[in-house]
């Protein structure tokens, strides 16, 4: 009777022990970017997302995955995080882009002044 009652116990808290893995999800979804700079701002974001454990994105297949506690944050709120994170980015990109244009506009006037002199 002794040992009935402590494997019991012992099977019941396997039982409650295989419980909390649950709560991890493991999942991998695809995420546009281009660059190293698109990789570091994408994992940083997504890994202080509360909940959010592991974040992985390979740049060349354009996949992300991680691992998330799915009792504190949803799905659909990593995805929206997620979006968010690249709309920021694409901004900076296109603001990069104004900059190296009227740059290389600059620099075409200085060469045609210097060139008529």
């Amino acid at each position: 009777m002794k040992y009935l009652i402590i494997v019991l116990l012992f099977v019941s808290s396997l039982c409650f022990s295989q419980g909390n893995n649950l709560k991890s999800q493991k999942v991998s979804f695809n995420v546009k970017g281009v660059c190293e700079m698109c990789k570091d701002r994408i994992e940083k974001g997504t890994l202080k997302l509360k909940g959010v454990k592991y974040v992985k994105w390979d740049i060349i297949s354009n996949n992300i995955s991680l691992i998330y506690n799915s009792k504190k944050i949803k799905l659909d709120d990593i995805h929206k995080e997620i979006s968010l994170l690249v709309i920021a980015l694409i901004n900076i990109l296109h603001q990069l882009k104004s900059i190296i244009t009227f740059q290389i506009a600059v620099y075409t006037k200085l060469y045609q002044y210097i060139k008529i002199k």
